[in-house]
């Protein structure tokens, strides 16, 4: 599967071009026999993000603006 990065810097040894990255270890985008988009919230491995990711309202909060984001985009 493709990645967008906002970032033309090297990543895990890597050289990011354009802003697009290949992944080989991401199943759902690189087995999947649908459209399909990874969305990251956070970083489990950021205190302060994973304060965010045990919070009842955040998660509301973010799956309301994902759902509308795709409303929007697809225009249903």
């Amino acid at each position: 599967g493709l990645y967008k990065n906002n970032s033309t810097e090297k990543r895990n040894g890597k050289n990011i071009e354009d802003g697009i990255s290949k992944r080989t270890d991401l199943a759902v985008l690189n087995i999947a026999q649908v459209p399909a988009a990874l969305i990251e919230l956070a970083f489990m491995t950021n205190e302060k993000d994973l304060k965010k990711l045990n919070d009842e309202e955040y998660l509301k909060l973010a799956s309301k603006e994902i759902a509308n984001s795709i409303i929007n985009t697809f225009c249903f």
